[in-house]
């Protein structure tokens, strides 16, 4: 029991810890390290879904307070995820213009 208490203590301070390295990632545009961390972050995730829910119940009081900092990185990590997502949409668009307008006047 002591070591699941642990395993699952340690997943979710480093869940917690990779959500905010995400996040800074996210901040400066450093887009393959931000994806470096999600893989990492998704390993804990799964450590900690895979863990007894009774167990995660009693540890919840102590983790609440970096388990809401963590969700609300995610929030803003959403923010900053689909404002990327636009602005790349909006680089292939361009791109597939210019591709279009490159054929129209080469024929």
């Amino acid at each position: 029991m002591n070591d699941s208490v642990d395993v699952l203590r340690s997943a979710a301070q480093q869940f917690c810890s990779l959500t905010e390295a995400m996040l800074a990632a996210a901040q400066q545009g450093s887009w393959d390290d931000f994806l470096a961390q999600h893989v990492l972050r998704e390993q804990q995730m799964t450590v900690l879904l895979g863990q007894d829910k009774a167990l995660l119940i009693q540890l919840l009081p102590a983790l609440r307070a970096s388990l809401q900092q963590a969700l609300e990185h995610s929030r803003r990590l959403d923010q900053l995820v689909r404002a990327r997502r636009d602005e790349l949409g909006e680089i292939l668009s361009s791109g597939q213009r210019a591709r279009r307008l490159r054929s129209t006047y080469t024929r």
